[in-house]
């Protein structure tokens, strides 16, 4: 082989390695651009403003505990989906437990009004939920954002054990 056509070998090696390279940048460039440094990004919230990009259909609308509680007072459906040791100690009256990691194996166990008001601690685990009611199963539902720990810290109405309780 003469050096002319090594040198070419060569080259064409050199530049496969740097295509090589080049695919690891642009990896690491994807992965880049989906990292949120940290926050969540769930593509339809972040830090809790609104992600005017999301589909309309993740969007979950979201009350505050006053709006909540004026329809709590009215008889609004609420459906609780924090863990059983959580509900025991304190929960909204009225409230059905339904544990976010049973909720898809006892839909029949949500209550059936409609709009469903899901409330979890803090708002997190009842926006997931809600989310996946509203996405997967097309029902009219609305995140408490505050949840029960603020309804509790506002001085509101509590329940306890395992009975909803009543109003």
């Amino acid at each position: 082989m003469s050096d002319a056509t090594n040198n070419d070998a060569r080259n064409n090696d050199a530049r496969n390695n740097d295509a090589r390279n080049d695919d690891a940048r642009n990896d690491g460039a994807r992965n880049d651009g989906a990292r949120n440094d940290g926050a969540r990004n769930d593509g339809a919230r972040n830090d809790g403003a609104r992600n005017d990009g999301a589909d309309e259909a993740t969007v979950v609308p979201e009350v505050d505990l006053e709006a909540f509680e004026a329809a709590w007072r009215g008889g609004a459906t609420v459906l609780d989906v924090r863990n059983p040791d959580e509900y025991l100690q304190k929960h909204v009256p009225g409230a059905v437990l339904v544990p976010l990691p049973e909720l898809g194996e006892r839909l029949d166990a949500v209550p059936a009004g409609r709009p469903l008001y899901v409330i979890c601690a803090r708002g997190s685990r009842s926006r997931s939920a809600a989310e996946a009611m509203r996405l997967q199963l097309g029902w009219e539902v609305l995140n408490v954002t505050a949840g029960t720990e603020g309804w509790a810290e506002s001085g509101r109405p509590l329940a306890a054990g395992t009975d909803p309780g009543e109003r």
